[in-house]
C-alpha cells in the first residue's frame, strides 16, 4: 500500500510547485476577493438547530467549522466504538460493529466533500453561502486562520486507522486524506507567514494574538507528522516511509521546520510580557477567546518538540522556554473554572488574570480541553519526544486529569438541556442556561474532547477497566457514553438538512 503514496506524491510535488511559483512576492497586494460558483452542497451542515429542532444557517451559509467539527467528532467517536471502550460487552458490544464501521465511512465520505467544496489547493474557503434570490451557492475566495488550526487535527482520526482495520476501512482512513492533511498547513507557509510571524491576509500586515495563535496551531499537523516518523513508536506506520516520500508531502524538510520554529520562537519571546505573564502583539492588552488559549497551546506543543526532537542544544533551551510559558499559560486559565465550565474569554493583565466573559461557551471550551488533550497535545507524551510534563512537572500531569474529570463531571451536571443535548451558553456566575440552542460546532467539539478527556482522571474509566472500578465509576463513564452516544446519534441526523430545508430555514 505504500507504493500507492509515490505518484501521489509526485502529484502533490507538482502541483505545491505550481502554487509556490504563483505566489506573489510579499510586497504585491494580491487581487481582491472573488465569489467561485460551487455546485449546491448534497447535504446542508447547518449552524444550530432551533428550539423546535429546525436546522437554522448562519448568514446563508454552510460554515466550514460545523462541518469539519461534526465530521472530527464522528471520525473520533466511532474510534472509541472499539471492544476495549463503548464496544466492550461490560457497555453495547454490537458498537464495535457496524456503528463503528458506519462512522468510519462517515468520516471518509466527509473528508471528500471538504476536499471537493471547501479546499483549493489547500486554500479553505471559510464558507459557501446560499444566494437566497437566485438559489445559488458560491464560495468566498476568503480565508480565516481559525479554520486552519481546526483542519490541522484531521491527522487525528486518521492515525487511529488502524482501529478501523477490521471494518475494511484501513486503507481509506489512512491514505485518502492525505492532501487535506498536507495541503493546508503548505498553504499557510507559503502565504501568511513571513519571517516569524503569521498574518491573517496575504497583505502581511496586522499580525496578533490571534493570527500567530492559529497559524502556529495550522502548521501543527505538519511538524506532527515529521515528529511521528521520527520517534521509536512510528516505525509502523509514518516511519514506513522515506524523507523523500514525506519531504514530497509536506514541501519542507525537518530543518526546514526547524527554522521556522526558530522564528516562531523568536517572534513570541520578543512578545513576551514578564509582568502579565502572557503574550502582548498589541499595546494594550487584548481580550482572548478561549479558543484561541488553546490554540496557542496546541501550536506551542508543536514548536517546542520540533525545536527539541530535530534542533541542536540552542534550540532545546528554546523548546524549554516554550513549554515553561506554555505552563504558567495553562495554570492561570485552569485557575478560573467554575463547576460548569471557564469563561468564553479571558483578559491577562498586570494584576493576573480576569473574566472578560460572563458566560461559559461549549464551543470555545470544548475546543480549549480538546487543544491540551487530543492528539499531538500538551498533555500527550511519548518515547522520543521532550516528555517536559514528565520531566519537570509529573504533578501538572495530575491536576491536569483533575481539571478535565472537573470539566466532564460539570458538564453532565450543567450544560445539557431536559432533552440530554448540550446547550451552547450557560452563565459563569451560576450555570443557569443563557443560550438553549444545539450548535453543531459546540457539540462535534464536546464529543471530541470528552472521547479523549475520560480517563487522563481517576473520575472515568474505560468499559473495558469496569470489573476493577468502583461502583461510582462505572456510574459516570457508563453516563458519560450515554451521552456521547446520544450526541454523535445528533450528529448523524439532526445536523444534516438537503437544500431544500437550508433555503427554508436561515438566521
Amino acid at each position: 500500500t505504500l507504493d500507492m503514496l509515490k505518484p501521489l506524491a509526485t502529484l502533490a510535488l507538482l502541483v505545491a510547485l505550481v502554487s509556490n511559483t504563483a505566489c506573489a512576492p510579499d510586497d504585491v497586494a494580491p487581487p481582491e476577493p472573488e465569489t467561485i460558483d460551487v455546485d449546491a452542497p448534497e447535504i446542508v451542515i447547518p449552524r444550530h438547530l432551533d428550539e423546535d429542532g429546525q436546522p437554522q444557517l448562519e448568514d446563508h451559509a454552510v460554515r466550514f467549522r460545523d462541518v469539519h467539527l461534526r465530521m472530527h467528532a464522528i471520525g473520533i467517536g466511532g474510534s472509541i466504538h472499539r471492544s476495549s471502550q463503548m464496544g466492550h460487552a461490560s457497555y453495547n458490544a454490537e458498537l464495535a460493529g457496524d456503528p463503528m464501521r458506519d462512522r468510519g465511512r462517515t468520516w471518509v465520505d466527509q473528508v471528500q466533500f471538504v476536499e471537493a467544496s471547501f479546499n483549493h489547493d489547500g486554500a479553505l474557503a471559510p464558507r459557501l453561502v446560499l444566494e437566497p434570490e437566485s438559489g445559488d451557492w458560491t464560495r468566498p475566495d476568503t480565508v480565516h486562520l481559525s479554520d486552519y488550526s481546526l483542519a490541522a487535527l484531521a491527522y487525528h482520526p486518521h492515525h487511529r486507522g488502524d482501529r478501523f482495520e477490521d471494518h475494511g476501512l484501513y486503507e481509506s482512513m489512512t491514505y485518502m486524506p492525505a492532501t487535506y492533511m498536507t495541503r493546508p498547513g503548505v498553504h499557510l507557509l507559503s502565504h501568511y507567514y513571513s519571517g516569524g510571524q503569521f498574518f491573517p491576509s496575504r497583505t502581511h500586515e496586522g499580525t496578533s494574538l490571534h493570527s500567530m495563535s492559529h497559524g502556529t496551531a495550522g502548521i501543527h499537523g505538519l511538524i506532527y507528522a515529521y515528529v511521528r516518523w521520527h520517534k521509536p513508536g512510528g516505525a509502523d506506520d509514518m516511519g514506513q516511509l522515506s524523507e523523500e516520500q514525506l519531504r514530497a508531502w509536506l514541501q519542507h524538510t525537518p530543518d526546514d521546520l526547524v527554522q521556522i520554529a526558530r522564528e516562531i520562537a523568536t517572534a513570541f519571546d520578543d512578545a513576551w510580557d514578564d509582568e502579565v505573564n502572557f503574550y502582548r502583539f498589541a499595546e494594550e492588552p487584548e481580550d482572548v477567546n478561549l479558543e484561541t488559549v488553546g490554540a496557542l497551546l496546541r501550536g506551542h506543543k508543536g514548536l517546542y518538540e520540533m525545536l527539541y526532537v530535530f534542533g541542536d542544544d540552542n534550540d532545546k533551551r528554546l523548546a524549554e522556554d516554550l513549554f515553561e510559558r506554555s505552563t504558567v499559560i495553562l495554570e492561570q486559565v485552569v485557575d478560573l473554572a467554575q463547576p460548569w465550565g471557564l469563561p468564553a474569554s479571558v483578559r491577562f493583565t498586570d494584576e493576573g488574570i480576569t473574566a472578560a466573559s460572563d458566560v461559559v461557551d461549549s464551543e470555545s471550551l470544548w475546543l480549549f480541553v480538546s487543544d491540551f488533550t487530543s492528539g499531538f497535545s500538551y498533555a500527550r507524551e511519548r518515547e522520543g519526544t521532550s516528555r517536559f510534563l514528565e520531566r519537570t512537572s509529573p504533578e501538572l500531569m495530575e491536576a491536569i486529569g483533575s481539571f478535565l474529570d472537573d470539566m466532564l463531571q460539570g458538564a453532565l451536571s450543567h450544560q445539557f438541556n431536559e432533552d440530554g443535548y448540550l446547550v451552547s451558553q450557560v452563565s459563569l456566575e451560576d450555570g443557569a442556561v443563557v443560550d438553549d440552542r444545539r450548535s453543531t460546532a459546540a457539540i462535534g467539539a464536546f464529543v471530541t474532547a470528552a472521547a479523549d478527556a475520560y480517563g487522563a482522571g481517576p473520575a472515568f474509566a474505560s468499559a473495558g477497566d469496569w470489573e476493577e472500578a468502583d461502583e461510582e465509576t462505572v456510574e459516570r463513564s457508563r453516563a458519560l457514553y450515554d451521552t456521547i452516544l446520544h450526541h454523535l446519534e445528533a450528529l448523524d441526523e439532526l445536523f444534516v438538512a438537503d437544500v431544500a430545508v437550508a433555503e427554508a430555514h436561515t438566521e
